[in-house]
């Protein structure tokens, strides 16, 4: 079974214990001010429990039937039996969880495949831009800027500092060290596109990475900001090179 169900059924089973409410911008003013209206403190921890398991149901795209939750809570709340076995209450959860589970499964099915034909058109499409070197991995580059063209290339066996923005196809930015410290890590031990390109860097130089799926998370992807199959983009400024890790 999936993580993303587990971590669903014990969300349910603990949301009056996680205390964790999702900070959101929300353009439901009646929703607001209902908050803004109870009158006890009792009432307003009622009414945010009741948030916090409806954001939860709504984020794994579950059909609520609101009478029949509300019949459970009373239920459970006035003391009366749940009104089934434990055998049977048991195997409702799990067959629901298998239908989330085959439903989740078929949605990254679509999304990969989605992602392999969007990712294959624009590798196509990069590969004809000015500037653009497509390696036999199929690994592109693009240089933007040049640095110390004596220096040497960084090895399997090097550390280095870096600048970068990783971005997804349609622009959007999944990851950067920009407005923050240049990162450190070893050449080896980052996807296989990285490593390719960094090998190619001396100190100074800036490039542009279009990293093909299957020299990035390939159709494991890296979930939920990378789906599956996805081709990665990384602008990265090579700051330093050095034979071990900073302490």
């Amino acid at each position: 079974m999936s993580r993303s169900v587990w971590s669903f059924l014990s969300a349910m089973l603990l949301v009056v214990a996680s205390g964790t409410i999702n900070a959101q911008e929300s353009n439901n003013a009646e929703g607001q001010s209902a908050a803004q209206n109870q009158q006890t403190l009792e009432q307003k921890v009622c009414y945010l429990i009741g948030y916090n398991m409806g954001q939860q149901l709504k984020a794994q795209n579950i059909d609520v039937d609101l009478e029949q939750m509300m019949l459970g809570l009373r239920t459970a709340i006035e003391g009366k039996d749940l009104g089934m076995a434990p055998a049977e209450a048991q195997k409702i959860m799990m067959e629901f969880a298998q239908k989330l589970e085959a439903r989740e499964a078929k949605e990254l099915e679509e999304l990969a495949m989605k992602n392999m034909a969007d990712g294959e058109a624009f590798l196509k499409s990069n590969a004809t831009k000015e500037g653009v070197q497509t390696r036999d991995s199929g690994l592109q580059i693009r240089v933007i800027a040049k640095g110390d063209s004596s220096g040497k290339p960084p090895t399997n066996e090097s550390f280095v500092r870096v600048h970068y923005t990783g971005k997804l196809i349609d622009g959007t930015v999944f990851d950067s060290s920009i407005g923050g410290d240049p990162v450190q890590f070893p050449v080896a031990g980052v996807i296989r596109g990285m490593t390719e390109g960094l090998k190619s860097m001396r100190v100074g130089d800036k490039v542009e990475l279009v990293i093909p799926s299957n020299l990035a998370y390939g159709v494991e992807g890296r979930m939920p900001r990378i789906g599956p199959n996805s081709v990665l983009i990384f602008e990265v400024e090579l700051v330093e090179v050095s034979d071990k890790r900073d302490d």
